[in-house]
């Protein structure tokens, strides 16, 4: 029996591109995954390698004869492959015998290339139990494997659609075979994961839809967290799975969850440094291309911080070359259209935002919306008893915006269309009524004035249970008086 953490990757979930197997039992070895366990809300204090789950094999006597037999038939004439693992075999080196299996390019595609992949897998992987587990001992031969698996297409005659993902399939067995501590290959062997589901999702071979890569980020990498605090994974391990889900999701067109991975990796970081400018000028980047957008998801983003309070973003204040950029970011969280037009007009802040890409009109049009976001948010707020102290005039907007009073009302569409505010026109008294309106930043100033509102709700509303109250009063005495 093999051993396999509780959390387990679902296999057939990211390799879908694969024919329905066979019901039929494979002659090298049956795998068998149960339905998996309701996860436990106990919270681990250490990082200890995951208990066994119920992912068994079961195996013949002389599996490993059987497998060398048919990973033979693949080699040249004359090749001593097979002796010498039996050798191994019988010497007791199970270490070196199975890095002998996984170092071979023939053995491997013999592998890949047959009907009884997975099974032959298994045998392979039932030996590391004889070398201490897939953890510690057995890490760097899960590697070798797994490399040899990520690596160059083998050219197999079942074409390179349904090889790639018997690939896949294979690197995820050895995921979910390989407990999670702190001095397990678990990170790495998803690196590898991530690399060839990249690669699926090109168009070379493939149908270009990163299928198997978003089902990937969907069933683990949003849910990774947690996962990496249990098992005290390595902070350069984690860097580079944040790096390399980041780089994977923006290609594969998902640029928000790109965006959130890069963010987690920046955040990992006490400082700038000349490691972190490159990755954080295309953070801020990706902030400035949609600052709407990041003002709409702020409150549900994974990584649960701003780009501005991030101290290797904070650095690019330091280097003319990007120094404009963070300004803009600046004005797009807090600040108004008159800021954003005084940037833009500087020479070499224009200049700089040319050559990142800056569309300065579109900028303009994000900042106005921005900015009447901020002046519905600033308008007295509704409350109880007083159905009018809410709203905007068409001529504060118009001041606000730079625009006519004529040209207010399409604004307000728009704001409303994107999500940004909740309200109402009152074409005859040209004001708007506002319901609600996001927050661009939430600060002590915001603290207070939500304190004041609450305030002012509870006066109000314990007005109008006092008013209810002396009504109810009043009707009981009317009636006490018609009774006598």
């Amino acid at each position: 029996a093999l051993s396999a953490p509780h959390h387990v990757l679902s296999i057939r979930d990211i390799s879908s591109s694969l024919p329905p197997r066979a019901a039929a039992p494979r002659p090298f070895a049956t795998l068998e995954t149960p339905p998996k366990k309701t996860s436990s809300n106990t919270k681990m204090s250490t990082a200890a390698p995951d208990p066994p789950s119920t992912l068994v094999v079961n195996l013949d006597a002389d599996a490993d004869l059987r497998l060398l037999d048919a990973l033979s038939a693949s080699h040249p004439s004359g090749s001593s492959f097979a002796q010498s693992c039996v050798n191994l075999l019988r010497s007791s080196g199970h270490d070196r015998y199975l890095s002998a299996v996984a170092s071979d390019e023939h053995a491997v595609s013999a592998m890949v290339g047959s009907e009884e992949y997975m099974g032959m897998l298994s045998i392979w992987a039932a030996g590391l139990e004889r070398v201490g587990g897939a953890d510690d001992n057995g890490g760097p031969i899960v590697m070798e494997m797994a490399n040899a698996l990520a690596g160059k297409d083998r050219g197999s005659s079942v074409g390179l659609q349904v090889e790639r993902a018997r690939r896949l399939e294979m690197l995820a067995t050895l995921y979910n075979l390989t407990p999670g501590s702190s001095t397990s290959p678990k990170i790495p062997l998803l690196l590898l994961l991530i690399q060839l589901s990249t690669t699926m999702g090109r168009g070379d071979g493939n149908d270009g839809s990163f299928a198997a890569l978003h089902r990937l980020a969907d069933s683990l990498l949003l849910q990774i967290s947690p996962l990496l605090d249990r098992w005290e994974s390595p902070l350069s391990q984690r860097r580079a799975l944040y790096l390399a889900a980041a780089d994977a999701l923006t290609e594969s067109g998902r640029a928000a969850d790109g965006q959130n991975f890069l963010l987690k990796y920046l955040a990992s970081f006490p400082e700038g440094s000349a490691e972190t400018r490159q990755r954080a000028t295309e953070a801020i980047l990706g902030g400035l291309s949609d600052p709407i957008g990041q003002l709409l998801s702020r409150s549900t983003a994974d990584h649960g911080v701003s780009l501005l309070s991030l101290p290797p973003i904070r650095d690019l204040i330091s280097h003319p070359d990007t120094a404009p950029l963070l300004r803009l970011l600046d004005i797009y969280s807090s600040g108004s259209l008159d800021d954003y037009r005084a940037l833009t007009s500087e020479t070499s802040s224009a200049a700089v935002l040319k050559a990142h890409g800056i569309d300065v009109q579109e900028g303009e049009r994000n900042m106005r919306l921005l900015s009447l976001c901020s002046l519905a948010a600033e308008s007295t707020a509704t409350i109880p008893g007083n159905e009018s102290s809410g709203g905007l005039s068409y001529a504060s907007v118009a001041e606000a915006l730079r625009i006519r009073e004529d040209e207010v009302e399409p604004w307000i569409v728009s704001a409303v269309r994107r999500g940004l505010v909740d309200a109402k026109m009152d074409q005859i008294e040209k004001r708007v009524v506002v319901e609600r309106a996001m927050v661009r930043k939430f600060g002590k100033a915001q603290w207070v004035d939500l304190g004041n509102r609450l305030r002012a709700w509870r006066e109000a509303v314990k007005g109008v249970l006092d008013g209810m109250a002396g009504d109810a009063a009043v009707e009981k005495l009317g009636a006490s008086l018609v009774d006598q």
